[in-house]
Formats: C-alpha cells, sequence, structure tokens
C-alpha cells in the first residue's frame, strides 16, 4: 500500500483513528480481506488461489 495517501483513519472503513505509518486498526486488516475475498472469490481462499494461477500441491 505504499501508493495511498495517509488518512490517519482505519482503511477498512470503520473510521477509527489509527497512528503514525499505519493503514488498519489492530486486527481490521482481517475485516478488509475478508470482505476482499467475499466480493473477488466467493469467500474461499480455495478460490482465490485457482484465480490467481497457484499451485497447491497434494502429498
Amino acid at each position: 500500500m505504499t501508493d495511498t495517501a495517509t488518512t490517519n483513519r482505519c482503511y477498512c472503513g470503520c473510521q477509527t483513528a489509527v497512528g503514525y505509518g499505519r493503514t488498519f486498526a489492530a486486527g481490521h486488516d482481517k475485516i478488509a480481506e475478508a470482505a476482499y475475498l467475499a466480493v473477488h472469490h466467493n469467500s474461499s481462499v480455495a478460490e482465490l488461489l485457482k484465480t490467481s494461477s497457484h499451485l497447491v500441491s497434494r502429498r
């Protein structure tokens, strides 16, 4: 996230004040990650891996 402007507010949308150099309040990066997975990958890590061309090996 180096190309984003500093807002001093949490990027998940909750508007919680965050410290200098931070983009999320504690734990709120997981809220944003879950929202991204829900919108772009049907809430599935498996779908994320499939659409990102990652290879998962089975042993």
